[in-house]
Order: structure tokens, then sequence, then C-alpha cells
């Protein structure tokens, strides 16, 4: 039993690309959400990005661009408190 092929394929990612979110991201997107610590806080910080890339104009101020980064905060810190619960212990007599 060759060991190499097992650990050459523990770092693939299959996905079905014609479901969401798959089919929203790029090739090399993929590949960075895929070799993400935490996925979720890497999605979050893609948004952001995505963003931030966006120009102003006169329907899109800095109001909007602050607006929807305090929306990226809120969902990044109710990432951080739903891991918080996963990580907590039940204790056994629950």
């Amino acid at each position: 039993a060759n060991n190499n092929n097992t650990d050459e394929r523990s770092h693939y990612c299959w996905v079905d690309r014609r479901n969401l979110p798959w089919c929203l991201l790029s090739d090399s997107s993929l590949r960075q959400c895929v070799n993400a610590i935490n996925r979720p806080l890497w999605a979050c910080n893609a948004i952001a990005d995505e963003i931030m890339s966006v120009p102003y104009s006169e329907t899109y101020t800095s109001r909007e661009r602050l607006t929807l980064i305090s929306q990226v905060d809120k969902l990044s810190n109710a990432i951080g408190q739903c891991e918080r619960i996963h990580q907590t212990a039940v204790p056994l007599n629950y």
C-alpha cells in the first residue's frame, strides 16, 4: 500500500461546481478557500476585499461602503461566536 497517493488526494477539494456557493468562486478563489485555515473567515475577508474594490460613484459613497463593511464585521463576529459555541464542551450530566 502506497501512502503517498492517499496523502496527495487529501489536498484536493471535490465539490460540485454546479451548486451554490461553489459556482460563485473562480478556480483561484476556490483554491484559496480550500487552503484557508478558517474558511468562513476567509469568505468574510473575500467579501470585504470585493466591497473595497468597488470604485466610488454618485450612488456608491463611503457611507455605503462603511455600511457594507460593518455588516461583514457583524457576520465575522457571529462566525466567531458560533465557533466558540461549537468548541465548548458539554458536561456529561446534561
